[in-house]
């Protein structure tokens, strides 16, 4: 017995992300956190805005020393499932 065949399939998507990313280097924690933190608000302001729901949103925020600096690196990423 020999079989031999061919397919194809596809489906379209169900799911879709977008990923933001925000990233300050300043010489304390403070203030570091504080410039981080505002470009946050403005992010996720504009996102409600655009109908995005919190319950879409995740927020990561990463802190760390630098010999003299501190730096911060912060993502929101967005998840859809319902376009």
């Amino acid at each position: 017995v020999q079989v031999t065949g061919a397919a194809e399939a596809s489906c379209p998507a169900d799911r879709a992300s977008m990923r933001f990313s925000v990233t300050s280097s300043k010489e304390s924690a403070g203030e570091v956190t504080v410039s981080v933190t505002r470009r946050l608000d403005y992010i996720l302001q504009a996102l409600r805005q655009h109908g995005i729901r919190g319950e879409d949103t995740s927020v990561r925020k990463f802190l760390q020393r630098n010999a003299d600096t501190y730096c911060m690196d912060a993502e929101v990423v967005d998840v859809f499932s319902n376009f």
